[in-house]
């Protein structure tokens, strides 16, 4: 399991156009709580291709089998990010 608290902080603009307003810009992601956590156990992988109606397993070679799964926990490596964000009004807006 991935845990993955953040704090997003938006900044807009808001215009006008005809009789719909739109917001522009900048939003900034603050990661604060990042780590993973998984059980130890077995995995069995395989493949179903239904246009072949036909199950690929206990083929290791091409990734299906059985894989052991330990115990195992830590932290996510991440980073401060931004990017640019456009909210536009859906539907029946009327002011």
């Amino acid at each position: 399991m991935q845990t993955i608290n953040l704090i997003e902080i938006p900044v807009f603009y808001q215009y006008k156009v005809g009789n719909v307003f739109v917001n522009v810009g900048p939003g900034l992601v603050i990661p604060m709580k990042c780590e993973y956590n998984t059980v130890s156990g077995q995995v069995t992988l395989s493949g179903y291709y239904p246009k072949y109606n036909v199950e690929l397993k206990d083929l290791p070679n091409h990734g299906f089998g059985e894989y052991d799964v330990t115990d195992n926990q830590g932290t996510l490596e991440t980073q401060v990010t931004w990017g640019c964000r456009v909210l536009l009004p859906v539907g029946n807006c009327r002011p």
